[in-house]
């Protein structure tokens, strides 16, 4: 996993997105660059049970993280963390995890 989530700014008025946006939906512009968003905190869980169509599927933990950056993200857990917690957050192939803060 490689520490931080790629999120992308607004060149024009700083506001972050994740996923990439192309455009800009507080000012409209299309100048945007990427930044790492490295810490957020916990919202609510949920734990995902069952996925259709996937027999062997285990129970997933899911967040809703409020990244320092701005944007929300749903992440996978990796631990126990629970509303309110300090997370940092990970990627791996693109997709966010987050674990409480040392």
């Amino acid at each position: 996993m490689t520490p931080g989530l790629t999120v992308w700014k607004c060149q024009n008025c700083g506001a972050a997105y994740f996923p990439e946006r192309y455009l800009c939906s507080a000012c409209g512009s299309d100048r945007m660059t990427t930044a790492t968003a490295m810490e957020g905190t916990v919202e609510e869980t949920t734990t995902v049970r069952h996925v259709i169509g996937q027999p062997d599927w285990q129970p997933r933990r899911i967040a809703t993280v409020k990244t320092d950056d701005g944007p929300r993200i749903l992440a996978g857990l990796l631990d126990e963390s629970g509303p309110d917690d300090r997370v940092v957050l990970l990627q791996e192939e693109g997709a966010p995890h987050a674990r409480r803060k040392a």
